[in-house]
């Protein structure tokens, strides 16, 4: 996805992924890279979006989604 903000000098080319979730625990193998893994709804991922708390590529990928009038199926799980 071509990511770009004027705005702020952002230009970016993201590569996004959606999984199914089958409900076996979760683990964080490189906790030196990242503090932790978090499983999120599809409307707690559209609350994170209005409130600006998504990285560029991600928001840009949901609003594309919602002008379009666009849903997923199931839930959209990803790492925030």
């Amino acid at each position: 996805m071509n990511c770009f903000r004027s705005d702020i000098n952002y230009h970016y080319i993201i590569s996004l992924m959606a999984c199914s979730y089958n409900g076996d625990k979760i683990y964080n193998l490189e906790p030196h890279k990242h503090e932790d893994w978090k499983w999120f709804s599809w409307k707690e991922i559209v609350e994170f979006n209005e409130n600006n708390e998504l990285f560029y590529g991600l928001a840009d990928y949901i609003d594309n989604i919602l002008s379009q009038n666009k849903t997923l199926i199931g839930i959209l799980e990803v790492t925030v």
